[in-house]
Order: C-alpha cells, then structure tokens, then sequence
C-alpha cells in the first residue's frame, strides 16, 4: 500500500472541524508501532502522521512524516489500531480559544480559573497535578484572611509547588488578553514560591472585590435583622427601627478604615424603606419590607499614568 492512506471512520461522522493540517494520534493493540516500513528489520514509528485531505465525513487522506521529512514508499498498518485526530494550535490561537470560552460566562459573573495545571508535592517530593481547583481553595483561602474590600491583584500567596501552561508558557501580551476576557490568571515567577492573580477578575469584567463588597453589607445586614424576622409585625415603628439600624451599620462600615484598602464603603444614600402599609405600595406582599441602599464602593489600584515633564 502507497501513501496517502485512507482512514475510514465506519460509525459516526468525523468531526466538521477537522482539517488539513491536523495530526492522527493512533493507540495500536499491544506496544507495536501502528504503521512502518515494511523494508526495516525492526519497525519503525513515523514521528508524525498528518491530515492532508478531508474525503468526506467518513474518510481522511493522511501521509506520514519522519522527522518532518515525508516518507515515500510501502507501509503495514497494525491491526486493531485506534486513532483520534488532534489539532496543535500555536499559542495565539489558544488564547483566542480561551477567550471564546470566556465569553460564553461573559453575563454569569463567573470566577473562570487558569492555569489548569498545579502540581504540588508529596511527602516523598513526588509531583502530583490537583488542577485549577485546587487553585481555587488556595485563592478562597488566601481571601479569608483579609477584609472584603482587599485588593488581590498582585497579591502573593501560599498556593502549588508549581504553576504550568500560564506565564512559564505564554508571553505577558497573551495573559493580559487572557485576563481581559475575564479570566483570574495566576502566575508564579519560580517552582516553590508564591502564586499570585494577574487581575482579580470575574468573567464579566468586574473586580472580585466589589463583588465581595456588595456581598459583606448585604449579609451583615440580613444577619442584623434575622432576629426581627418573623418575630415583629410590619409597622411604621418597625420601619423606623430597620432605618436606624441599617444606617448605624453604614455610618461604622464607612468610617472603619483598613490599612492599604480603606473602609468596606465610601459612602451611601438611604436606605429607603417600603412596606405594603396604610394603603400604601399595594405592589409589595403584605409580609414583606423593601429595603433600597446606594453604596459607593473602593476600587482597585490597577494602574499608573507616570508623566514626567523636563525642561
């Protein structure tokens, strides 16, 4: 048999995606070589096999390649060989692959992880790779330890022995695109040392931080007034004693400063307070009080507009 060879899928479609260009990656029974030259005494592997026309959904034309050089002549297909075609991507196209990822969970406001690779080491100093969740527990970890108003751009923490396919792998251009699309990358400058996230971002571009922000006052309030739920009726004493509490709680939030990140807010109107009371907003279900607070939050120091003028 001469090259190209045939490669027919009997069941099912090939992917619509597959191409010339992309590599066959076969699985042969045993440890034999899937193909080689019939003229050699020992088999030998060809190092590449390369997708070089679509026929059809059932049928591709390969050839092989040795060492990048095309090889000519006889070939022996082992039987029983399994196969899946690959596709190597330069690592600009990764990012654009990744980039798309993110803009699939661009109105989800989610927390998208990379790299998906951490390797941490055992007792016995052993690899092991616990993946992008394991990322994640160290990054809530680390968060716990700080007030919610805490920046963690840049901020170094305990995390994997090491970090792989992030800024060991792709260059500074290629994760700023990657950490715009919405993802929280992190990054380790050596094997041992700490990890850090390159932009604190959710998949729809705001900080964490703001998000942990709305989060803590909304739960603080819910968590002052929890004893007053189903225990008080709704009347106009109980709306004057939710607007004091609640803006006690603002005044201290506001006041309350941290060192590097300020107060948890810098400042709010209300809250403004609505019951179904006296005839007034019928819209609202009678057991229930609307509450409506505008905060202004802190935000990140990200960047630095240096002008430096000489004369």
């Amino acid at each position: 048999m001469d090259w190209p060879l045939t490669i027919t899928k009997d069941k099912g479609n090939f992917m619509e995606s597959v191409r010339v260009g992309d590599y066959v990656v076969a699985t042969p029974p045993g440890s034999q070589p899937w193909i080689t030259k019939e003229s050699a005494d020992t088999p030998v592997p060809y190092t590449s096999i390369r997708v070089v026309n679509v026929l059809d959904n059932h049928n591709l034309a390969v050839k092989a390649y040795l060492n990048k050089t095309e090889v000519k002549g006889k070939f022996e297909v082992a039987s029983g060989t399994k196969y899946e075609v690959k596709r190597y991507l330069t690592t600009d196209q990764q990012i654009d692959r990744l980039v798309a990822i993110a803009a699939k969970y661009n109105s989800n406001r989610t927390c998208l992880i990379w790299p998906p690779v951490a390797l941490w080491q055992d007792e016995d100093g052993e690899l092991i790779d616990l993946g992008a969740p394991s990322i994640a527990a160290c990054y809530a970890a680390a968060k716990t330890r700080y007030p919610a108003q805490q920046g963690f751009t840049n901020m170094p923490f305990a995390g994997p022995h090491r970090l792989k396919y992030s800024n060991d792998y792709f260059n500074r251009e290629q994760l700023n695109r990657l950490s715009a699309s919405g993802w929280a990358v992190f990054v380790q400058d050596e094997p041992g040392g700490a990890i850090s996230c390159r932009h604190q971002v959710m998949s729809d571009g705001t900080e964490s931080t703001i998000i942990q922000q709305i989060d803590k006052v909304s739960m603080d309030i819910k968590a002052m007034l929890k004893p007053m739920i189903g225990v008080w009726n709704i009347t106009s004493d109980l709306l004057s004693a939710l607007t004091g509490v609640i803006t006690n709680y603002l005044i201290e939030a506001t006041n309350r400063k941290v060192e590097r990140c300020g107060s948890l807010i810098q400042g709010f109107t209300g809250p403004i307070l609505r019951a179904n009371l006296g005839g007034q907003n019928r819209d609202l279900p009678k057991t229930m009080i609307e509450c409506r607070v505008n905060i202004s939050f802190g935000h990140p120091f990200n960047n630095l507009d240096l002008i430096i003028m000489g004369e």
